[in-house]
């Protein structure tokens, strides 16, 4: 029962942390774009599809998670500004310096920080605990309180756990059904999506 975006359009803002290639960012943008698209033109089960459940979430006052998703800003931190080992709270700075550095607004209202790390980036209980997380950003932080996301690429680190089941974990060696072909060819990257 705590808040959601309701407002329309859902801004999400995109921080790229790490090396991204092109063809890695255009997957996970085609991603995003797919969760507005017309659900009744793509074909079943569509991205659109699920999201249209995802909608019938409501906070405490009755009003439902928006339907209408935008990217609404990309910003790019090729040269691992905070390290190539984040923690929770330097997820927060790595949020902070996108913000300072004025490609973003400070959008609490309508807006979602995304944090996606590169395969070379370990993050806190990352392959451990977490394959990602949601929160919000701490004002001392940031200067604002944010709702953000963080997904990190598992390729390299952990594809068994985190990008399940296009990679299969050591421990089900030959028992149960095989590992999935990753749709995009991509380990990582598909295991973000999932």
């Amino acid at each position: 029962m705590g808040p959601v975006l309701s407002s329309s359009p859902i801004n999400i803002y995109l921080i790229w942390y790490g090396k991204w290639a092109p063809s890695q960012k255009l997957l996970i943008t085609d991603f995003i774009h797919s969760i507005s698209a017309d659900a009744h033109s793509a074909a079943a089960p569509s991205v659109a599809e699920w999201w249209r459940t995802v909608s019938l979430y409501t906070d405490q006052t009755g009003a439902n998670v928006s339907r209408n998703v935008v990217v609404a800003g990309q910003y790019s931190d090729l040269r691992y500004s905070h390290g190539t080992h984040l923690t929770r709270l330097s997820v927060q700075q790595v949020i902070a310096s996108a913000v300072r550095s004025a490609p973003f607004p400070v959008d609490h209202k309508h807006g979602v920080y995304l944090i996606l790390t590169s395969e070379d980036v370990t993050v806190q209980d990352f392959c451990r605990a977490v394959c990602g997380f949601h929160y919000f950003t701490f004002p001392s932080m940031v200067g604002h309180t944010l709702p953000y996301a963080w997904i990190g690429n598992s390729g390299k680190q952990c594809p068994e756990v985190c990008a399940y089941p296009f990679a299969l974990p050591g421990y089900m060696g030959g028992g149960g059904p095989g590992s999935l072909s990753p749709p995009n060819r991509d380990v990582g990257v598909d295991g973000m999506i999932s």
